[in-house]
């Protein structure tokens, strides 16, 4: 099915993506800056949309369908995990 990651403003210098890093299918991501951690998880079916930043640490997991509501900024820490079907809303 293909996931999508694009930068908010379209510079996609802003988008970093360590090694080992594994992003599921259907995956929609569309963020200012985006940083994922070495050896971080996204798992299918998972939303990360909005006009602010998203980072995740690494060996971070964000499970199955959650949703990440992005009007504020989010970061996420070292071996964080995120339960399926999780929602976060900033606003």
């Amino acid at each position: 099915m293909g996931s999508i990651i694009k930068p908010f403003d379209g510079d996609f210098k802003k988008i970093q993506i360590s090694d080992g890093v594994i992003i599921g299918d259907d995956v929609k991501i569309l963020a200012k800056y985006l940083i994922l951690g070495e050896g971080s998880q996204i798992k299918a079916s998972t939303r990360i949309w909005g006009q602010s930043s998203f980072s995740l640490g690494p060996l971070g997991y964000i499970d199955r369908e959650c949703h990440f509501d992005l009007r504020k900024d989010i970061t996420l820490g070292k071996e964080t995990t995120i339960s399926g079907g999780s929602w976060f809303y900033t606003h």
